[in-house]
């Protein structure tokens, strides 16, 4: 079976996508594959509303009789059309990254060979907050552009891929647990050293992978019912996605807790100024952030 050309910091991308234009923000985590989601087939998955699944055949070299050459070369450039834009259908418009069908695709394929691979996923920390730098969604769009020049920049043997229209973002990393950890930590570092422009938060991501190997411990601890009634590799696909996509969740909310427990120890007019943004990825309430200040302003006295 052919491989696809995994990541090396070029070819990735959508060279026809449309860079400058503003994205809607969406909701959502990444269409993930959970067990609650009464999960269809791989083929449904990934065929059903996916035109980049299609193969647009171009008419024979010697056409018949009953062929002008005219139709004949219009039903050439109606193929190329076609193709184009399949192509381009594959993609998200604002990054250039393959899309989460894409993902769950390739996601499939790997799980069917006997090769070590790992799923990172990765959640650009604050993007609310950029999105509301009084720009519309400039800032966001400036945070999220950045995000994929480090990908382009960082070395190892990886796909990134767009899940959703907001935050959320993955990785398939053809290699060990250590070698996808060596590479997010490049990518961390190097988005340490970039900023949006009038910008006060850092540009952050909250992160987490998981292996094969790990994936497979899980499925041994399923129902029987459930591992009998998926194929070996939907369920490596499903329990491998969902296993990093909840560490994800655990190390965002974390994060974003950290954040506004320092600006709440440190400079509550910060605290005040960015606890509206932070809020939802720390998965507090109004009456959480009340009793943090409370708290803290007891130590204080």
């Amino acid at each position: 079976m052919r491989r696809p050309k995994f990541w090396r910091g070029e070819g990735a991308l959508n060279p026809s996508s449309n860079l400058g234009a503003p994205t809607a923000q969406g909701v959502g985590r990444r269409g993930t594959l959970s067990r609650s989601s009464n999960l269809r087939g791989p083929t449904e998955i990934l065929t059903k509303n996916m035109l980049s699944s299609k193969e647009f055949n171009l008419p024979p070299e010697n056409p018949s009789k009953e062929v002008s050459p005219e139709e004949f070369a219009n039903l050439r450039m109606e193929n190329e059309r076609l193709r184009v834009e399949n192509e381009e259908l594959k993609h998200d418009r604002l990054t250039g990254l393959l899309d989460y069908r894409q993902f769950y695709k390739e996601l499939f394929r790997i799980s069917a060979e006997k090769e070590n691979f790992s799923v990172v996923m990765i959640d650009l920390n604050y993007l609310n907050y950029f999105n509301a730098l009084g720009r519309g969604h400039k800032g966001g769009d400036e945070a999220l552009k950045k995000l994929v020049q480090v990908f382009q920049e960082t070395a190892g043997n990886f796909i990134p891929y767009r899940c959703s229209r907001g935050d959320e973002f993955s990785l398939i990393v053809q290699g060990t647990g250590k070698e996808a950890q060596e590479i997010l930590t490049q990518i961390k570092n190097r988005l340490a050293q970039r900023e949006v422009e009038g910008a006060e938060l850092p540009l952050a991501i909250s992160s987490s992978l998981a292996t094969k190997e790990e994936a497979i411990q899980e499925i041994r601890h399923l129902p029987a019912e459930e591992k009998t009634s998926k194929s070996e590799e939907q369920l490596l696909a499903e329990t491998i996605a969902d296993l990093a996509d909840k560490r994800s969740l655990a190390v965002k909310r974390e994060n974003h807790r950290e954040m506004l427990l320092g600006f709440c120890r440190q400079d509550m007019e910060k605290f005040n100024q960015f606890s509206g943004y932070l809020i939802k990825g720390a998965d507090m309430t109004i009456d959480d952030l009340q009793k943090m200040k409370a708290e803290n302003s007891e130590k204080d006295i």
